[in-house]
């Protein structure tokens, strides 16, 4: 009789932690659920929202893509990630100008949207 209550006293708080254990793991799925969606990135996926530029295409490849931009009378070049995900509109190829709409993901530019700019008519 002692050792049937002994595991019976046993298998409570085990089952309890059980419990706990898969109501945590359900949370945080539905945590990177909802970042999926693009609502805020959980803590530690570093993606800022998005942001647009304007500038020269100077080179263009299926992975990169690189843009000259001008501000403040000075000329820097701006290197964006291509992927699955980027969708492109129009013919963009060196030498045009082109808007860029891109997140920063982990210290890198990932380009979201790439544009040919509108050409401002005299």
């Amino acid at each position: 009789m002692k050792i049937r209550k002994f595991g019976v006293l046993l298998i409570v708080p085990l089952a309890f932690l059980a419990t706990q254990a898969l109501a945590g793991c359900g949370v945080s799925r539905v945590r990177n659920y909802a970042a999926d969606f693009g609502q805020e990135p959980a803590p530690g996926q570093h993606e800022t929202p998005i942001q647009s530029v304007n500038g020269k295409v100077v080179d263009m490849s299926s992975s990169e893509l690189r843009l000259e931009v001008q501000a403040d009378n000075k000329t820097d070049t701006i290197e964006f990630v291509i992927d699955e995900n980027t969708k492109t509109d129009g013919d963009i190829k060196p030498g045009i100008m082109a808007t860029v709409d891109y997140t920063t993901k982990e210290g890198k530019k990932c380009a979201s949207h790439i544009m040919p700019a509108e050409v401002k008519k005299p």
